[in-house]
């Protein structure tokens, strides 16, 4: 077994760069990824907003887990469904009951 960056799984699906998206497919070519929907879906957030892939793909697993929110101290994110900027991210002072 090996892990891999999101960054590999990106360069794969999306093929925007074609020497990495080589060198991608090739380390992946025949594996299983796990989550494997949400990974395509993280890859669709990430093209569409101002998301970045691993931030998406936290996001969709949470809520396939059946998370009613994910905390996140990336104000980018608190748009994103599922979402919650931390009172800090969104420039209040923390205090515990603020964190949701």
């Amino acid at each position: 077994m090996i892990g891999l960056d999101t960054n590999v799984l990106v360069r794969c699906l999306v093929q925007d760069d074609a020497a990495q998206a080589r060198a991608a497919t090739a380390t992946i070519e025949g594996a299983a990824i796990e989550h494997a929907d949400h990974v395509r879906s993280a890859v669709a957030v990430y093209e569409t907003t101002s998301a970045d892939v691993a931030d998406a793909l936290v996001g969709r697993i949470n809520e396939a887990a059946g998370c009613e929110h994910t905390v996140t101290l990336d104000r980018g994110l608190k748009r994103l469904p599922l979402s919650t900027a931390s009172p800090r991210a969104r420039g209040r002072a923390r205090s515990r009951g603020d964190w949701r």
